[in-house]
């Protein structure tokens, strides 16, 4: 078991949900590639099925991740990319307080359309 699991069955719970409806977020030691031993952790894969979307579950899941993160891990940090087109999961960030450190340009072309990508960072309030 990881330790968020315990996370998303709190939330899946709490809701009334199955996890295969709602979501999937993981968290990797260190956090970013090129520094794959640093002292924090890296969020991925926030997903939310479609048919769970517009319902809160994305804040209160990042929510718990955050709490359990610098709660219960002791972690510093929190770091997370995001496609700068993808607007509801950029709210949530920006609302739980992921300030933006770096966007970078023209990561991958899709259907003909340049995306970007947003690298937000989360400090622990307790450093």
């Amino acid at each position: 078991m990881g330790p968020f699991e315990p996370s998303c069955r709190a939330l899946c719970g709490a809701l009334g949900r199955r996890p295969a409806d709602v979501l999937v977020c993981w968290l990797l030691p260190g956090t970013r590639s090129d520094t794959p031993h640093s002292p924090g952790a890296r969020l991925g894969r926030v997903l939310i099925a479609p048919a769970a979307r517009g319902r809160g579950l994305g804040e209160t899941l990042v929510t718990l991740t955050v709490e359990r993160a610098f709660g219960e891990l002791g972690l510093p940090l929190l770091d997370l990319g995001v496609w700068a087109h993808n607007t509801p999961a950029r709210r949530i960030y920006e609302k739980l307080g992921f300030p933006t450190q770096r966007i970078t340009e023209n990561v991958v072309e899709v259907d003909g359309v340049p995306w970007a990508t947003v690298r937000m960072r989360l400090t622990s309030p307790d450093r």
